[in-house]
């Protein structure tokens, strides 16, 4: 079982939520497209359907998850950074 803690807390997220934080944390600093993102973390029916954003040009299923994510991490929010029009990025470090 995979677990994550923040400042000595252990977090208590959802399966996708602990396969979101595991894709980003591979690829700590670096930027992680949306629809790689989408391809590491869900299944292979949602990809399809998810890996193209909308009409809007958003990938709305992907930040929603990213949102609740960022809320259960509390003040390490900060460290999951958005990229416009590219994805997220894990820093090791608080800008």
């Amino acid at each position: 079982a995979r677990r994550v803690w923040v400042d000595g807390t252990e977090l208590v997220l959802s399966e996708l939520e602990v396969r979101l934080m595991v894709h980003f944390a591979r690829h700590i600093g670096q930027a992680c497209p949306h629809a790689e993102t989408i391809e590491a973390v869900w299944d292979a029916a949602h990809v399809e359907t998810w890996s193209a954003p909308s009409r809007d040009g958003k990938f709305h299923p992907l930040h929603t998850r990213v949102a609740r994510l960022r809320d259960k991490l509390g003040i390490a929010r900060r460290l999951l950074q958005s990229r416009k029009a590219v994805g997220y990025v894990l820093m090791q470090e608080a800008p």
